[in-house]
């Protein structure tokens, strides 16, 4: 089973932001709003060392020089050191050093982008808009690879991502899940209104449905449905182990482990969480829950 989590105990000040490097061994916590001490305010993030649970670094971001500093885009890229943030209402990512604590460069989105996800190299950046818009970008050159519109979401996308080998892009809505094949360029729709994930291996994509209550397992190579798991709760987020055997699901106040062929509970934890992250390794799970704790997990 997993390991009892260990506790980091945070601050609850308005909302608040995770991201885990792939390797597990840093989290990056963000946070709106002031800090108790009142020496940061606006967005502020603490870099905490997994192995020590000691904070590294501690300072003040603030997006774009704004008033507002509510953000939609908080991802750590591949290095485990460069944070990529993103203010509500713009269309400007930006480039953090978390050991510096400054700005090491930025980039303009084609669309103004209320999801974003990152190729597992860093390289392709997914960006998809609440008005059924979609863009696939190089990072390094800036230029446009694909683009797609009149997407049909009522409310907008929840999640974006790439295969591990960077060549599908997946995009989750409250109405549609569009599944790019970039090597053809041909974007395919299927009715989905919930979170995604792709498993390690690139065989499997899992999408929770919950209109019909089920967790449709999708064959990526196959391009096909390969099951259809009966799932009756609630679903926040997904994602596989690392040998893509068991499916992770956050049922807000139980994390349960599926057999993605079956949908039989193999193990559950009773724990209350409003976001999870799971590292490239599979070994690492960090949680957090609105009572301002981060608890880190060891998968086996």
């Amino acid at each position: 089973g997993m390991s009892l989590g260990e506790e980091i105990v945070t601050g609850d000040y308005y909302e608040k932001h995770m991201a885990l490097s792939q390797d597990g061994n840093r989290l990056v916590v963000g946070y709106e709003g002031r800090d108790p001490d009142d020496d940061l305010q606006d967005l502020w993030v603490e870099v905490i060392d997994l192995r020590s649970l000691q904070v590294e670094n501690r300072f003040t971001v603030i997006p774009n020089n704004s008033i507002d500093v509510h953000v939609d885009v908080f991802e750590l890229l591949p290095d485990g050191n460069t944070l990529v943030i993103k203010a509500v209402d713009d269309n400007m990512l930006q480039y953090w050093d978390m050991t510096t604590k400054k700005q090491v460069g930025e980039f303009e989105l084609g669309v103004q982008a209320s999801v974003v996800g990152f190729s597992a190299d860093g390289s392709l950046i997914l960006a998809a808009d609440d008005d059924g818009n979609a863009e696939i970008r190089d990072r390094e050159s800036g230029e446009r690879l694909f683009y797609k519109s009149g997407i049909d979401q009522y409310i907008g996308p929840y999640s974006a991502g790439f295969s591990p080998d960077g060549k599908t892009a997946v995009l989750s809505g409250s109405d549609v899940m569009v599944i790019w094949d970039l090597s053809t360029g041909n974007a395919r729709e299927f009715e989905s209104n919930g979170q995604m994930t792709i498993s390690p291996d690139g065989q499997w994509l899992a999408m929770y449905y919950g209109n019909s209550s089920k967790i449709y397992i999708y064959d990526l190579p196959g391009q096909k449905i390969a099951a259809e798991l009966e799932y009756p709760d609630h679903c926040i987020d997904l994602a596989f182990t690392l040998d893509s055997s068991l499916l992770i699901v956050n049922a807000v106040d139980t994390l349960l482990f599926l057999d993605p062929q079956t949908g039989e509970t193999i193990h559950s934890v009773e724990y209350t969480s409003f976001d999870f992250d799971l590292s490239a390794d599979g070994k690492i799970l960090t949680t957090f829950s609105l009572d301002g704790t981060i608890r880190v997990w060891g998968v086996p």
